[in-house]
């Protein structure tokens, strides 16, 4: 291009000069906005739809893990108590008993998950109970072998 007294975009001379030299595939084939607009798909829209890909791929896996995230929790308190009672003696029994009881209240009133989690939900609140019946079971076997 020659110079002139009108301004002219560095996108219109470097158009110019790889039509010039038929460097690309389509600038022989395409307008300069054509191939403007094709230009700017292929370098910001592709790698963003290929990131929009990748995530509704993941989605499923991201889910998951976190609706597990909200019963790892409850589900790691009933393991330490489990894991605890045979060397737990009244008092330790009577709060984790405590403890059990705030954990049943927190599951059945501000756990929320999606129903497709309902099955593990449910579970858990049957785990709950036997694990305050080994509790109970224990205290009163405690204060019998205390008498």
């Amino acid at each position: 291009m020659t110079a002139t007294d009108l301004p002219v975009l560095n996108e219109y001379v470097d158009y110019f000069n790889r039509l010039k030299s038929g460097s690309l595939l389509f600038t022989n084939k395409l307008s300069f906005w054509a191939e403007y607009s094709v230009e700017r798909f292929i370098f910001f829209l592709l790698p963003f739809l290929l990131l929009l890909g990748l995530s509704i791929f993941y989605f499923p896996a991201l889910w998951r893990w976190y609706m597990h995230g909200k019963l790892l929790p409850s589900y790691k308190v009933l393991r330490a108590i489990e894991v605890d009672l045979p060397e737990m003696d009244v008092t330790a029994t009577e709060d984790a008993i405590a403890r059990i009881t705030k954990l049943e209240a927190n599951v059945t009133q501000r756990v929320r998950v999606s129903a497709a989690y309902l099955p593990e939900i449910s579970l858990l609140r049957s785990h709950i109970p036997s694990v305050l019946v080994d509790l109970m079971r224990h205290k009163k076997n405690w204060m019998k072998g205390r008498k």
